[in-house]
């Protein structure tokens, strides 16, 4: 969905509203829903919601909970499966790095602060950086214009027509990494 009004939310029939984000550049957004340690309270359907310029698109998605060793029964009962429970016991805290929000495409007036989003999750949290098409790290010191947040969203300042490319958000963290990619095209304004 693109407008520079766009809004999209993730809602849990049964809950409302679980996120929401309203950007205020035109930007084709892409979201994803992550559900840890899914339950049986989480087999429901999760709709995204996309509004914007008052219009409303959708899609649903029904989560359903496998039980994938209840067929098993006690882990006591197969001693092959006892150093298993014990890895997963572990490690059961532990989830590998995903992107769940960034900009597919921004496209932004010279000039003006661009924030592009990469939202990630993970058991431990990821560390993101940002490379700019010639996979150099942006959003340190070489460039005082672009400046990486701990929340993850890259800032460039005074936006020029030379910015114009694909910015690859990097979410790792020990167990996993995630790539995003977000192309920038500066605009003139009228």
């Amino acid at each position: 969905m693109t407008h520079p009004n766009a809004y999209q939310s993730w809602e849990d029939i049964s809950v409302n509203v679980i996120s929401e984000d309203t950007p205020t550049s035109v930007a084709r957004v892409v979201t994803r829903l992550v559900i840890d340690r899914a339950s049986r309270a989480s087999q429901t359907t999760f709709t995204c919601i996309g509004r914007a310029a008052g219009q409303e698109v959708s899609s649903s998605t029904v989560v359903y909970h496998v039980d994938s060793v209840a067929h098993l029964g006690n882990y006591s009962d197969v001693p092959l499966l006892r150093p298993v429970a014990a890895v997963d016991t572990m490690f059961k805290n532990l989830k590998g790095a995903r992107i769940t929000l960034h900009y597919k495409t921004l496209f932004e007036n010279m000039g003006s602060t661009v924030v592009l989003p990469c939202k990630a999750v993970g058991r431990p949290l990821p560390e993101i950086t940002w490379l700019n098409e010639e996979g150099n790290v942006v959003g340190s010191l070489q460039d005082a214009r672009f400046r990486t947040l701990p929340t993850g969203e890259l800032i460039i300042t005074g936006l020029r027509w030379a910015d114009m490319g694909s910015y690859t958000c990097v979410a790792k963290n020990v167990l996993a990494k995630d790539e995003s990619e977000t192309f920038v095209y500066p605009i003139r304004p009228n």
